[in-house]
């Protein structure tokens, strides 16, 4: 994920997913609600509907990891796309979601996901919070 963003932001020159843009912004205006929301709902509630209830659904492996990983990608990024360039960000949002995804699979787990998203975000939040750049 941070590979391809680096990638998207630095060597194509474009913004940061407006879908980042829009979680930072929360952060300064309600720090203490997008804290609970990035670090603990969120990762609660998506992983719930993208990884657990598709697999209840989806039988086939592939069809499962593909299907989980890109419609959780398509979610961080549909409220923004303003130009097929846009739709760059679904590498990186979308390779997340397969990784949960697989993950899960040979889990069999929503614990280890749930964990993972949560530490991943929360440690997304820290680096912002430093001001680090990456």
């Amino acid at each position: 994920m941070y590979i391809s963003n680096y990638i998207i932001t630095h060597i194509l020159n474009m913004n940061i997913a407006s879908n980042e843009i829009s979680v930072r912004n929360f952060i300064n205006i309600s720090p203490l609600l997008m804290l609970f929301n990035t670090c603990i709902y969120s990762p609660i509630t998506e992983e719930l509907a993208f990884r657990k209830s598709i697999k209840d659904c989806i039988s086939n492996k592939w069809i499962y990891i593909l299907t989980s990983g890109l419609s959780f990608g398509l979610l961080h990024i549909i409220n923004n796309i303003n130009s097929p360039l846009s739709l760059l960000y679904l590498i990186p949002y979308g390779a997340f979601g397969i990784t949960f995804a697989t993950l899960y699979y040979k889990t069999n787990n929503i614990y280890s996901t749930i964990t993972i998203h949560a530490m991943h975000n929360t440690l997304a939040i820290i680096i912002y919070l430093l001001g680090v750049s990456l």
